[in-house]
């Protein structure tokens, strides 16, 4: 794709292999709210220079071995909806950029927390629904007017400027609790691989 690319549009593939990709500004002030990964969250609440790049490691270490753990389970459970979504959304949480429509990864997560047969299980049709209107509803732009308009509180209008952080957290948990409440379906056990390598390394 990259050499059709070159050959349909030369001139634009100098300028973008040969100055733009290594220009970060290109990419627009990380600060902003569009940014809703866990570093740009940071770099609008938390302290600037290497404080706030320490605890942007911190905490994107402890969230990267929350969601590959789940990523893993899913694997074993031979649930690949739940694993793609799991990874998904670490691509969007890890980065150091996340724009927000980026969380296009929400559709698989939707369909993983619904699972099989949702008809069976309202309570997946509650959680499911709910991570749809979270982020249906534009909720960092709600965020930006409540600070605009100096309303109070001003922490709620930070979680609001912040809330598809907010909900890519909850989604991961909603993926956890979702899977745990997965049968597998008669005639498909747990990944026999898994089984298989788990037990080598147990030897």
């Amino acid at each position: 794709m990259t050499i059709g690319a070159a050959i349909a549009q030369p001139a634009s593939s100098v300028i973008f292999w040969g100055g733009a990709l290594q220009d970060p500004a290109r990419l627009g002030p990380n600060r902003g709210t569009s940014n809703q990964s866990i570093r740009g969250v940071l770099m609008r609440l938390g302290p600037e220079g290497l404080p706030g790049m320490l605890m942007w490691v911190v905490f994107a270490g402890a969230v990267a071995v929350v969601g590959f753990r789940l990523a893993k389970r899913a694997y074993a459970a031979g649930d690949s909806i739940t694993e793609v979504a799991a990874v998904g959304l670490m691509a969007c949480l890890l980065s150091p950029v996340a724009w927000i429509h980026h969380f296009h990864w929400v559709v698989v997560v939707i369909l993983a927390i619904l699972g099989a047969d949702p008809l069976r299980d309202r309570r997946r049709l509650l959680a499911a629904g709910a991570i749809t209107a979270w982020f249906l509803c534009r909720l960092p732009w709600w965020g930006i007017s409540w600070l605009a308009n100096g309303w109070s509180p001003e922490w709620f209008g930070r979680v609001l400027q912040n809330a598809d952080l907010v909900g890519a957290l909850l989604a991961l948990w909603l993926l956890s609790w979702s899977l745990g409440r997965s049968v597998p379906p008669a005639g498909f056990p747990p990944n026999p691989t898994t089984r298989r390598f788990g037990r080598l390394s147990r030897r």
